[in-house]
């Protein structure tokens, strides 16, 4: 029950942080913004040419927006001592892990989430095409979280800054991008929610659930080394 507690006090507090003034949840929207506004502008206003493109557009943009988001997840407490003490006192990191998972997701994932549909309706995409892709994006969204905070965690102490926690996920979340694209495109082409590449897409997200928050916690134990 420790754990649990102390799991919710994290995520409590992440969450609370997250939605100060300057919080990390502001940064990734306004990336996603921006990223999704000005390619449809440079593009031009032809929905022929902007409706197709559009899942890969905001796939694109939803994972850098994470990647923005979660470079420095583990720095701050690392810096101020909080992974120690959780070490010190025999407290689960993977446990730690997960909510720092959560709290990244809630504040920073699920506000772009629900905008996209906005966003794909200025690609020409319509209402109910726009909420079919939006919702796949929500399932490939835990994915794109785990594989930035495995990478984050892997660079905590490095402090190399977040093009090395880019490149550290790329591996992961180009695979979670191939299959994301090509779900929403299913669902556009096909008219069909469910696909092969929903189910790859589902897949691993449950495999990096399991993996990624025990490969996070030894990532942070070998940086307290």
């Amino acid at each position: 029950m420790n754990d649990l507690s102390n799991m919710v006090a994290l995520i409590d507090r992440d969450f609370k942080l997250a939605f100060r003034l300057g919080g990390g949840w502001f940064h990734g929207l306004l990336f996603f913004a921006i990223f999704v506004g000005f390619t449809a502008f440079a593009m031009g206003p032809e929905k022929s040419v902007l409706a197709p493109l559009a899942p890969a557009l905001v796939w694109l943009a939803a994972a850098l927006s994470v990647q923005l988001a979660s470079a420095d997840l583990f720095q701050s407490d690392m810096d101020d001592g909080t992974v120690q003490v959780l070490t010190a006192e025999g407290q689960s990191l993977p446990l730690y892990v997960i909510a720092k998972c959560i709290a990244l997701w809630t504040s920073a994932i699920v506000p772009f989430v629900v905008a996209t549909p906005l966003f794909l309706m200025m690609y020409g995409l319509d209402a109910a095409a726009s909420l079919k892709v939006a919702f796949i994006i929500l399932i490939g969204s835990p994915p794109l979280a785990l594989a930035s905070l495995s990478a984050a965690a892997l660079n905590a102490g490095i402090r190399s800054g977040g093009l090395l926690t880019s490149a550290l996920s790329a591996p992961i979340t180009i695979p979670v991008l191939i299959f994301g694209v090509g779900a929403s495109m299913a669902t556009l082409d096909a008219d069909r929610l469910f696909s092969p590449e929903l189910s790859v897409l589902v897949a691993i997200c449950l495999l990096l659930f399991v993996a990624a928050p025990t490969f996070a916690a030894l990532s942070l134990r070998l940086a307290l080394e």
